[in-house]
């Protein structure tokens, strides 16, 4: 394998590499459509087009850049550019199974696999076992996955161990992100009352049992578009994005400690703020009017849910704020209180990437809780959006009229969060009010005479 177009390829930002890459998703989501059906023989749902198989794709793709990058001289951001022209290889996965079933399509269902099973599917790359309830072309697609991460890097560096040890970190990764139901009671498995080896039904029973303690189980067809399984196949759907949801927030979180510089100096920057802790008091407010009309939600019996939310509401924060700052970039520059951006140490296009990817997975979390919530984060969005827009004239009123209406934005997102229903009540109306007034009060009031004391 030449080591020139690799070497020589451009890295220009995340978003550079993320367009290319989702439309080969898409692509890959077409063919898989008519290539797997669910267990009603329906196709499926729209959180899995939106959010599982996106997230998977990504956690793949991320995992993959940073293990040839790791073994060789190449940056990250190089390898993610060059690895895209592979992605469409992808395709082969379904179209074989679509081939193998005459068009007709392969019905598929929910994995379970017990402690030995995933261990088995980690050392044969996916091959084995037979009952793992996937596909032959999945199998063969893992198997070449973890294959062809290991001839990559031995091509690239001429290391057989690191080659090895990276096909089988890729087979760990491909089977922890395809089997991800399993994965979760297998973490379990040591707080529950049978072990790691149960077996194939009792997984299954106890997968099913923590899902319906958990987020999902209340009013789906009502909370998720697309949703005509059983309640037991969407809990078990929903679930597996919110944990690819979790799994990506991580991976995310390894690469910005490993690949910017200056980490600790931006997270300084973007933690040590008011606004961190506003985020959180309006969620408060939603969840207090959500906990007065029946809702909240036991936070250990939906500990995932919780860690999803938190994850949308950290990411809308540093989206924020890096968006703001690169906003502001001429008045920083010029004043005392500069940011990382003006001091240079986070680029600008990087930082307009990294704000734009961190709004999109915000609104895949705020998806995976369901189209309510997701409504909620979108007002904020937009409202912030309008805010930093410069192509009309904000007056002082107009901007914390937009400020506030963020604010109603993030407080119904957390009732509708707490109560897991869409209704629209006088519970709603009462907590998006109230976030309406305290930012309104706090803009306009309180902040400007606090600034004219100081003084």
């Amino acid at each position: 394998m030449s080591r020139l177009p690799l070497a020589t390829r451009p890295w220009s930002g995340l978003s550079a590499w993320l367009t290319p890459f989702l439309s080969s998703v898409a692509v890959f989501e077409l063919f898989a459509t008519l290539a797997w059906k669910t267990n009603q023989g329906r196709v499926i749902d729209v959180t899995t087009m939106l959010v599982l198989v996106p997230a998977a794709a990504i956690i793949i793709a991320l995992s993959a850049a940073w293990l040839i990058s790791r073994s060789t001289q190449f940056s990250f951001g190089n390898v993610l550019m060059w690895s895209v022209r592979f992605a469409p290889i992808a395709w082969a996965v379904p179209i074989f199974d679509l081939i193998r079933s005459y068009g007709n399509g392969i019905v598929t269902g929910p994995t379970s696999l017990n402690g030995l099973q995933l261990f088995t599917s980690i050392i044969t790359c996916g091959l084995f076992p037979l009952a793992s309830g996937l596909t032959i072309g999945t199998r063969l697609g893992m198997a070449l996955a973890s294959l062809g991460i290991a001839v990559v890097i031995w091509s690239l560096s001429r290391r057989l161990a690191a080659s090895i040890m990276s096909g089988l970190a890729m087979s760990v990764i491909l089977t922890c992100v395809v089997h991800i139901t399993s994965l979760f009671v297998f973490i379990r498995a040591p707080f529950s009352t049978t072990g790691w080896m149960a077996v194939h039904v009792e997984v299954a029973r106890r997968a099913l049992l923590l899902f319906s303690q958990g987020y999902w189980w209340g009013n789906p067809y009502e909370r998720f578009p697309g949703a005509l399984d059983a309640e037991a196949d969407i809990a078990n759907r929903m679930a597996s994005s919110a944990w690819l949801i979790v799994l990506l927030g991580v991976v995310l979180i390894i690469i910005a400690i490993t690949a910017l510089p200056s980490i600790k100096r931006i997270a300084r920057h973007v933690f040590l703020r008011w606004s961190t802790l506003e985020l959180f008091i309006l969620s408060a407010i939603g969840l207090a009017f959500a906990r007065t009309s029946g809702g909240v939600l036991d936070v250990m019996g939906a500990l995932l849910a919780w860690k999803v939310l938190i994850l949308c509401l950290f990411a809308l924060h540093i989206s924020t704020v890096l968006r703001n700052d690169l906003n502001g970039l001429e008045e920083a520059e010029r004043s005392k209180f500069a940011n990382p951006i003006a001091e240079g140490l986070l680029p600008i296009e990087r930082a307009r990437s990294i704000a734009s990817g961190l709004e999109w997975f915000a609104i895949a979390a705020a998806w995976t809780l369901g189209w309510p919530v997701c409504i909620g984060v979108l007002i904020f969005i937009a409202s912030h959006r309008l805010l930093r827009d410069r192509t009309w004239s904000t007056s002082f009123w107009m901007r914390i009229v937009l400020r506030s209406v963020g604010a109603s934005g993030i407080a119904l997102a957390a009732q509708w969060f707490g109560l897991r229903s869409a209704s629209l009540g006088t519970s709603s109306i009462a907590s998006a009010g109230a976030a309406f007034l305290a930012i309104a009060l706090l803009e306009g009031f309180w902040l400007p005479r606090l600034k004219a004391a100081s003084k």
